[in-house]
């Protein structure tokens, strides 16, 4: 699944959570100098997927622009219903944060990213940090893989285009997919 990212340096770190456990998160990092950095949380609907789900297209984001990406392994339902994996989440953001300097990223330059499930998760880790005055990120790309892959059909982009705005979302969703592209690359810039 990694294969043809050179260049990048893979570590893990083990983070306490509330309850007492473990979440074990991945940290990926190219270059030395301090940088961005996305914690990226993959969907699966929360029952299945692993912190390698979905990471790719960051990742050749990392090793274009440089920077940071790390990523949780939350635990999954239904043997770890909610609210366990958002708060696996909030541990390894506040973690995250915490080792900055450690990791190699400017806080200021920290954006939380998920998809689907992920994308859930990364919007309750920011209301989560905002309720309880913690740091907080640059900003959140919440995304859902469906719309992406569609809005990659061209059927699909030439509807949008010629659709009003108001027409059920349909061309605010296509614009909406585009956008999430350019935040992530500005925040890595």
């Amino acid at each position: 699944a990694l294969d043809g990212l050179d260049g990048l340096t893979h570590t893990e770190a083990t983070v306490p959570t509330a309850d007492g456990a473990e979440v074990t998160l991945s940290v990926f990092r190219i270059g030395a100098g301090v940088g961005p950095a996305i914690m990226w949380i993959h969907g699966g609907g929360m029952i299945t997927g692993n912190r390698f789900s979905g990471v790719r297209p960051y990742l050749e984001q990392i090793l274009k622009h440089g920077g940071t990406l790390v990523t949780p392994e939350y635990r999954l339902a239904p043997e770890h219903p909610a609210p366990i994996p958002v708060e696996d989440c909030y541990a390894a953001y506040a973690w995250a944060f915490e080792h900055a300097a450690d990791l190699g990223f400017d806080p200021q330059r920290f954006i939380l990213a998920g998809s689907s499930a992920g994308g859930c998760l990364a919007a309750g880790v920011a209301l989560l940090a905002r309720d309880r005055k913690a740091p907080q990120a640059a900003g959140v790309l919440l995304s859902l893989a469906a719309s992406a892959a569609l809005v990659q059909m061209p059927a699909w982009t030439e509807s949008a285009a010629t659709l009003p705005s108001s027409s059920t979302g349909t061309r605010n969703r296509s614009i909406g997919t585009r956008r999430c592209t350019v935040a992530m690359r500005l925040a890595l810039m």
